[in-house]
């Protein structure tokens, strides 16, 4: 999603974005995991201001959970 995210989104490209982040962490098919979705966005909202920005919010809340089940993170 982030790779082809646009460099400079429209203000309607970046609210759809944050929009559906927020409506897939209600509908993700783990409930556990779709929990723990919904409070890192609490905790930290996506960021979409650019595609590099969004890929590296997105690289960051995958390396969270990674971190969480012992995995090893990406850079």
């Amino acid at each position: 999603m982030g790779a082809y995210y646009p460099d400079k989104p429209t203000p309607e490209e970046r609210s759809d974005t944050a929009n559906f982040l927020t409506t897939f962490s209600k509908f993700y098919p783990c409930h556990e995991c779709a929990k723990d979705l919904q409070e890192q966005l609490k905790l930290t909202l996506p960021v979409t201001d650019s595609q590099h920005m969004l890929s590296q919010w997105l690289c960051s809340m995958h390396n969270n959970v990674s971190h969480q089940i012992g995995k090893p993170g990406l850079d």
